[in-house]
Order: C-alpha cells, then sequence, then structure tokens
C-alpha cells in the first residue's frame, strides 16, 4: 500500500457550509503566494492549508458529505493535478474510512472538497498531493457527524409517536380526537448514533418530561460542536368534529336489537367548542356489516330531538362505520348525487372521529336515520288505527326470509306480495304495532299496484288506459330518478341473488292510501359496497331484471312508451349535474384525507398489514381494496365517469333498453 511521508503543514480557518470567506494565514509564504503575479506555478507546495471553522474538525451533513476547502501554498494547483488529491489515514496509507466524493475548483484557485465517511460515524484523515516525484500532506483533520435527522420525539401524555419529514426537517402526529394542544408533554431522545451537545425548544433549553403549547408549530434546535439543526413539531387533529360516547360503566354495544339506555354523548367542533351534549340510547346496526366486520355500525336515539351539526332536529341517527368502503365516501356522494333528483328526501350526513368509551375507534359517518316526520320523510304520522290516512315506511330486503324465520318480523310486520313475490317489511309504525287491518289495507294497495304492472305487458289488454293504471299508484318521476342512481353507481345491491333474489335496503314510503296516495320510491340506502366500479361499468343491475322468484317492477314499467320516454327525458335533464359530482368526490377526499390516514392505520382496520380490510365474499367487492387511498378515490371516480359514458349511449338509443 502507498504511504506518504508527512511534511510540515498550515492550516486556517473558514467553514464554506455556511459561506463564510476564505481566511488567509498569517504566514508570510502564504500571504506572498495569494498573489497570482509572484506565485510560480511549477512550484512544488510546501504545504496544505485547510479551510475550517475550529479545531480542524469538519462536520457531515444530510448528504452525509462533509465540505471544507484545501489550498496548496504556493497557492496555484493546476487543474491536471485534481486527480492526485487522495485522502490519508493517520499512518500515511489511503484511508478506508472515507472518500473524496467532490473536488471543485472555485474561482480563487482553492478547491471545494466533499468527504463521504464508508459506515463510520466519524474518521481521522489527511489529504495527501502528489506533485511530480514528491509529496505534500496536510495536518490531521476530524471528519463527525453534525446532523441529528433522527431525533425521537414523542408525548408523553398522550403517549404519540411522532413522523419525521426529511425533506421538512418536521416531527408531525395527527391526534384525530384531540382539540386542546396547549399542554402536551414532550420528550425529545437523541439517537446514540448521532453526536449532539444539547437540544433547544422554542428558544430555551429542553426541559425533560416537560409541557410545551403546540397550538403552534414547535421550534426544536439540535446543537452540535457550535453548529446547530433546526425542527419543527407540528400536530393537529383532522379538521372533523369529533363523537365522544360514553356507556354506562363502558358496557360494550354487542347486539343490534337491544337498547343500551343512560349513554352519553358529546359532539366537539375541531376547534373544542361544544355542538351537542346530551343523553341517548344506542345499540348496533346492519345485516353483514353488523356480523362480517369488526368495525361496528351503530344506531343512536337522542333522549330528546335536537340539531347535530347543522343537520334538522330529530332523535334518530346513525354512525356508519363504511367499513367495506376503502374510500369511506360511496354513501355520502350517492346522497350528494341523489340531492340533485326529485326525491323528497334525501339523507344528510357529516364526516366524524368516534371516540367510543375513550378509546378511538375511526372515521365514521354520523347521518340521519329514514324516519316519518317534519325533517324527515314529510307525510302524514304513522297510526295503524287509521291505516287509510297513515303514513307507511316500508323496506323490501332479500333478508326478509331470514329475519322473519328469526323471529325479527312480527305476524303484522311484514308480508310477501301476491303478484310479483316482492317481500315487504314495515319499518313505521313499527311491525309490533301494526294491526291486521293496517296491514290487509297496505297489502291490498301493492297488490293492485303490481297487477297494473302486470297489464302492461299482457298482450290481452289494448287498452292504453289500463296499461297506464300504474301511475295511479306510483310517483313516476321518483320512480325513475331512484333507478338513475341506482344504476349510475352500479349498486349490484340494488337487485341480485344473494342471500336470495331480489332486492337490498330498498325503501318505500306512502300516505293517505284512501285518498289518493301514491307509492314514493326511496330514500336512498346502503352503498357503501359493490357500487362505483369500473370492472362493472357496462351491464343494467336493476332495471331489466326479470323471471326471478321474486320480480322486478322495473322490467315491466320500461315496457310502457310513456315510462320509458320520461326515463330518458330525466337522464338527460340531470345527467350533466351528475358528471359534475366528479368534482366533489376530490372536494370531500381532501376533506378526510387525514381522517382516512388514522383510520386505515388501526389495528381493526388492517388485514396482515396489506389489505385495508377483509373481503366479506369471495365477489362483488369495490375492487378497491389493496389501493392506496388517493387510487381508490381516483378508480371511485372511474368508475363514476365509466358507468356515466355507458348509460348515456345506452339510454339514448333507440332500442333501450334491451341494447
Amino acid at each position: 500500500m502507498k504511504s506518504f511521508k508527512f511534511l510540515h503543514l498550515a492550516y486556517f480557518i473558514t467553514l464554506i457550509s455556511f459561506a463564510a470567506s476564505f481566511a488567509s494565514c498569517d504566514d508570510d509564504t502564504l500571504n506572498n503566494s495569494d498573489n497570482p503575479e509572484t506565485s510560480n506555478p511549477e512550484k512544488f507546495p510546501d504545504h496544505i492549508s485547510i479551510g475550517l471553522e475550529s479545531d480542524n474538525v469538519a462536520y457531515r451533513f444530510d448528504d452525509d458529505t462533509a465540505h471544507f476547502t484545501i489550498r496548496t501554498v504556493p497557492w496555484f494547483l493546476p487543474r491536471d493535478y485534481e486527480e492526485s488529491i487522495v485522502a490519508v489515514d493517520e499512518s500515511g496509507n489511503i484511508s478506508n474510512a472515507c472518500k473524496i466524493a467532490k473536488l471543485e475548483l472555485l474561482s480563487d484557485s482553492t478547491w471545494n472538497v466533499g468527504v463521504v465517511l464508508k459506515k463510520v460515524y466519524s474518521a481521522n484523515m489527511r489529504f495527501g498531493i502528489e506533485w511530480a516525484d514528491s509529496i505534500c500532506v496536510s495536518e490531521l483533520v476530524s471528519i463527525k457527524t453534525a446532523s441529528n435527522p433522527q431525533l425521537s420525539v414523542y408525548f408523553i401524555d398522550p403517549f404519540v409517536k411522532l413522523t419525521f419529514d426529511e425533506l421538512r426537517n418536521e416531527y408531525s402526529a395527527i391526534m384525530p380526537t384531540m382539540t386542546d394542544f396547549s399542554k402536551l408533554v414532550v420528550n425529545v431522545e437523541t439517537s446514540p448514533r448521532y453526536h449532539c451537545d444539547s437540544v433547544i425548544i422554542n428558544g430555551e433549553k429542553f426541559v425533560n418530561k416537560k409541557e410545551y403549547d403546540l397550538s403552534k408549530p414547535l421550534s426544536i434546535q439540535a446543537w452540535t460542536y457550535g453548529i446547530f439543526k433546526s425542527y419543527s413539531v407540528r400536530v393537529m387533529n383532522t379538521g372533523l368534529p369529533i363523537v365522544r360516547i360514553q356507556t354506562p360503566e363502558g358496557i360494550g354495544i354487542t347486539s343490534k336489537t337491544e337498547w343500551i339506555s343512560n349513554c352519553s354523548m358529546r359532539i366537539e367542533l375541531p376547534n373544542g367548542s361544544v355542538n351537542y351534549e346530551d343523553t341517548m340510547s344506542m345499540r348496533g346496526r346492519g345485516n353483514a356489516s353488523w356480523t362480517d366486520t369488526e368495525k361496528k355500525s351503530y344506531a343512536l336515539k337522542m333522549d330528546e330531538k335536537d340539531k347535530i351539526l347543522g343537520m334538522p332536529k330529530h332523535k334518530r341517527w346513525c354512525l356508519l362505520a363504511n367499513f367495506k368502503d376503502r374510500t369511506l365516501m360511496r354513501n355520502d356522494v350517492t346522497f350528494r348525487l341523489a340531492s340533485h333528483t326529485s326525491q323528497d328526501y334525501v339523507i344528510k350526513g357529516q364526516f366524524v372521529e368516534l371516540e367510543l368509551n375513550g378509546k378511538y375507534r375511526g372515521n365514521y359517518y354520523l347521518c340521519e336515520q329514514g324516519k316519518i316526520g317534519k325533517n324527515r320523510i314529510s307525510i302524514n304520522d304513522p297510526d295503524p288505527a287509521n291505516p287509510g290516512e297513515s303514513g307507511f315506511l316500508l323496506e323490501s330486503d332479500a333478508y326478509y326470509y331470514e329475519e322473519r324465520n328469526n323471529g325479527l318480523i312480527p305476524v303484522n310486520g311484514g308480508f310477501v306480495s301476491n303478484v310479483l313475490n316482492v317481500p315487504y317489511a314495515f319499518k313505521q309504525p313499527d311491525g309490533a304495532l301494526m294491526t291486521p287491518t293496517a296491514l290487509k289495507k297496505v297489502e291490498t294497495f301493492i297488490n293492485t299496484f303490481e297487477q297494473s304492472l302486470k297489464n302492461i305487458v299482457d298482450p290481452r289488454i289494448t287498452d292504453r288506459t289500463i296499461k297506464q293504471q300504474y301511475s295511479n299508484y306510483l310517483d313516476v318521476d321518483q320512480c325513475i330518478d331512484y333507478a338513475l342512481i341506482q344504476e349510475l353507481t352500479g349498486n349490484l345491491d340494488f337487485y341480485n341473488s344473494y342471500p336470495v333474489n331480489g332486492t337490498h335496503s330498498m325503501y318505500f314510503h306512502i300516505d293517505n292510501i284512501d285518498n289518493g296516495g301514491k307509492l314514493v320510491f326511496g330514500h336512498l340506502w346502503d352503498f357503501d359496497y359493490m357500487t362505483f366500479d369500473p370492472k362493472r361499468a357496462q351491464g343494467w343491475v336493476g332495471i331489466t331484471k326479470h323471471g326471478y322468484d321474486s320480480e322486478f317492477y322495473y322490467y315491466y314499467l320500461l315496457n310502457d312508451a310513456y315510462f320509458k320516454y320520461r326515463f330518458k327525458e330525466r337522464w338527460n335533464t340531470l345527467k350533466g349535474q351528475f358528471l359534475a359530482d366528479t368534482a366533489y368526490i376530490d372536494q370531500m377526499a381532501d376533506v378526510i384525507r387525514l381522517s382516512e390516514q388514522c383510520n386505515a392505520t388501526m389495528p381493526e382496520n388492517s388485514q396482515n398489514g396489506k389489505g385495508w380490510f377483509p373481503i366479506v365474499h369471495s365477489g362483488g367487492h369495490n375492487n378497491d381494496e389493496y389501493m392506496s387511498f388517493q387510487d381508490a378515490v381516483n378508480n371511485m371516480k372511474k368508475g363514476l365517469i365509466d358507468r356515466w359514458n355507458w348509460m348515456d349511449r345506452k339510454i339514448n338509443d333507440s332500442n333501450f333498453p334491451n341494447n
């Protein structure tokens, strides 16, 4: 191995990293050599001066490179000799601990040197220059690590580990249920890999376990050998309201049929102001979403009617988990689409953070539950004693048969129509309050309506007036608009074969049967699953269904020329507003983006560290389970756009709907 003989050396101080000017040595030879007119470029340099701030120590920064200057005395080192500059260890051998990574000849003929350490955190070295048959070696230089990118910053109460952004030197944390950041106990630990003399926070020396005000970013300086590096610490909530629910003695919600009373609920806005605080009852809700998922949905019943988050007064509300929806937004976006239609009632809701019995449970959708009432479904109050004028809210769902067998639907609480075998369950009045007379009144109305649908396709009936008698029993525009939303979202629950052929979560309401009341399709509900999927952008999901155990109304209705004409007309009236809601998807994605990060990283919401949630069924999911949030949002938009384009072509085709 080549070694170098040590010659007498001198050095002077400057720090290139801080753009300090190069300071000259007091040595007469050096002063004279700084004049290009008197220097002799052919003269062998008698020493090498090192430009450093103090103690001949160079500090390695974030790019792992220590920067300083060298200069030969006499001052001139030809560019041809660039390759002759080498790193030398203390023994005079070529250094194995570091290498020269950068050499830049500056305008004053000094050299800017960049040195990279190899698998060590400090090293002592010299610089050697071969000149003709001679060699010159510098004074000893210490290369040390000065940066501290691995400070460990965390909060003690509550314990939260912060993430570090290397580009911005920023530690940050999202605390989804916190609104007061004025007294957080901060702890800072330095990595043993990096030397750190002291830590200064907001201009004062760091004191362990001291409370700091994090309502504004915290400034941290890590000092090393007279050099400091600045960091900031920023904490925030997600910008969503926080719903805090406490059950009596922290009891868990384990049933979707039994209410737990005397629960307290407090809703805080992100700034800590209280939007609502009172007592209520709570239970689980949902079918497959209750049994097949770990993140549960809940039904809420307030002790008193009240406004919540700007939504009109009522007692009944829902907390939807959206566990199967990677975007969390499918229900909300569907309600947005429905808001453009003639539907006389569309669910209102707000994204919130849920804290249940002191534990963060993730992002939820706090929304209205479809109920008869002044601020909801505005029809006559339920009155089974006066069925001719009573308001009725019914649900048609393929789970009807299972619930009936399990005793969840009382004797007078539902029926299966005689004509098209469609199951109906009473939601209001409650099935347990229904009388045989009230049941018969509604059942007769539905059977009469269904027979009018059969008349449309009966070749023996030629009288157009008879064929269109269905309009005496049906709100035509709301029926059409309901189908447009179901088809536009590609909702496979509109009509599918699980658990049996039929609809899912399909709601109807009617009142004043004795005074010309009509069946109204809606409200729309349950769109978190099997919707907005570009892989299913083609093919009708409900309006052409026919020939199953339980028939579907749209097959018959679309055999009527007027209904088909009106269907096309409604689509062409509304389609521009539907397509414009792709921008709404982007807007809401930004609103919940921080919340989604917290929600997706909860242990309950992960599957082996990869999937966001377990796939409940082998087919029919949203096909975005393993996507990032933004990719899932983009996929959802694509599903809407592709579906819109397909429907626009098909609806305006002369062969609609048989195309």
